[in-house]
């Protein structure tokens, strides 16, 4: 059977069976919290120029980051921490392309949910260019390069209906053993999609 395109849904064939994150419905979300649009604090969803700083000026203001303008926006500073209990969340049309160079060394990522209670839903992201494996850094860490989400030590986070199309590094979500799969409080990941260069959906670092 050939993978479903991302974030489609598609039947098997002579089967009913629906596969594929576009068969889920991704319209049950927490509520926004005094929203904060990147576009209003200077980010340009054209494709060029760097939104770094615009996404990090509406996280600043405080509340949940909701990239509300479709279009492409470009990052290419890595490392956006979010607070806790803030949730990131993109109308239909949004890209958001990171284009950090994996350097080999320790984990970069264009998202880091660090602080409990964080969700991201509904979001495309793009990366650049693929590292160059996974590696023990002579410590014995694993180390994955760069990811386009990475998740702390914590609780309560939810990543869902998400597309990840050619990961940075080799990863497009990683995290620690603190946050555990699907099934428990800690960290829900679900509906998600994942093509393009990314080696892994998804990392468990065990360190």
């Amino acid at each position: 059977m050939a993978v479903p395109t991302a974030g489609a849904c598609e039947t098997i064939p002579g089967t009913s069976i629906q596969v594929g994150a576009g068969c889920q419905a991704c319209e049950s979300r927490p509520a926004l919290r005094n929203p904060q649009d990147p576009f209003n604090y200077g980010a340009s969803n054209t494709g060029s120029g760097n939104d770094y700083s615009a996404i990090q000026a509406a996280l600043d203001a405080g509340g949940d980051l909701y990239f509300g303008h479709p279009g492409m926006y470009v990052i290419s500073t890595p490392n956006i921490y979010v607070p806790g209990g803030i949730n990131i969340e993109c109308a239909p049309g949004v890209t958001l392309d990171y284009t950090v160079v994996d350097n080999g060394g320790h984990d970069n990522a264009l998202f880091w949910l660090t602080r409990s209670n964080n969700g991201v839903y509904g979001c495309n992201f793009q990366g650049a260019q693929t590292g160059s494996g996974p590696h023990l850094d002579g410590s014995g860490h694993n180390d994955f390069g760069t990811q386009l989400i990475w998740v702390g030590n914590g609780s309560g986070y939810q990543i869902k209906c998400n597309t990840f199309d050619g990961a940075v590094g080799n990863a497009a979500v990683g995290t620690y053993p603190g946050p555990s799969l699907t099934g428990n409080s800690q960290l829900d990941f679900e509906y998600n999609s994942c093509s393009g260069d990314s080696l892994y959906c998804f990392v468990f670092d065990a360190q």
